[in-house]
């Protein structure tokens, strides 16, 4: 099996993960993935590089009882897919806030620009 072949099976199994993720975030009475999704559509149109740290901040004020974390990521993972969010290489990467994840590092992201007009928030 070639490299290409290999990564190319690995982003399949890393979309149908995050499918999985999503639907599991939107059953019955949860909406995680609602205020998940306005959270990172808040920091796409602030015009300014973010990280999934600040998006975690914003739910935390919306879900201070707790959310599915895992969503982040399935959601910006998502959203740079569909090119509404790009990764903001200049940035470099910023340790994680997060004790919990042992001073991983992060990317930056920003909203994705048509023009001058930035991508509308999810319905």
């Amino acid at each position: 099996m070639t490299d290409q072949t290999t990564l190319e099976l690995a982003y399949a199994d890393r979309r149908a993960g995050q499918a999985a993720n999503l639907a599991a975030g939107t059953t019955g009475h949860r909406d995680d993935r609602t205020v998940i999704e306005i959270a990172v559509a808040v920091c796409a149109r602030n015009n300014r590089p973010f990280t999934a740290d600040d998006v975690h901040q914003l739910v935390r004020h919306e879900r201070p009882d707790g959310y599915d974390r895992n969503l982040v990521s399935s959601v910006m993972g998502t959203w740079a897919q569909a090119g509404r969010i790009v990764r903001e290489l200049e940035a470099g990467l910023s340790p994680s806030r997060n004790r919990s994840r042992k001073g991983s590092r992060n990317s930056y992201w920003r909203g994705a620009r048509d023009g001058k007009q930035v991508l509308p928030c999810p319905a």
